[in-house]
């Protein structure tokens, strides 16, 4: 029973080659997730970067346009 024990572990604790291929395909698979999330995030902080810079420009001309400001027409009192 010990021998059976021992051939039946040993066997099952070597891979075989479809075993070895589902490992590198299920590793491909993952590197390419990563890529994906990683690309995204890339393109998610270009974004941000596009957006803050826009924003800053407008606030920048807003500014210009407080400091330019046409003069508030005066209003009569009511009679």
């Amino acid at each position: 029973m010990g021998l059976e024990l021992w051939s039946d572990y040993s066997i099952r604790s070597l891979p075989s080659r479809m075993e070895d291929l589902m490992c590198w395909e299920m590793d491909d698979k993952l590197f390419d997730e990563l890529k994906k999330a990683q690309e995204a995030r890339i393109k998610q902080e270009q974004r941000g970067e596009v957006i803050t810079k826009l924003l800053n420009e407008a606030n920048k001309q807003s500014e210009k346009t407080d400091v330019a400001e046409t003069p508030v027409k005066e209003v009569a009192p009511a009679k």
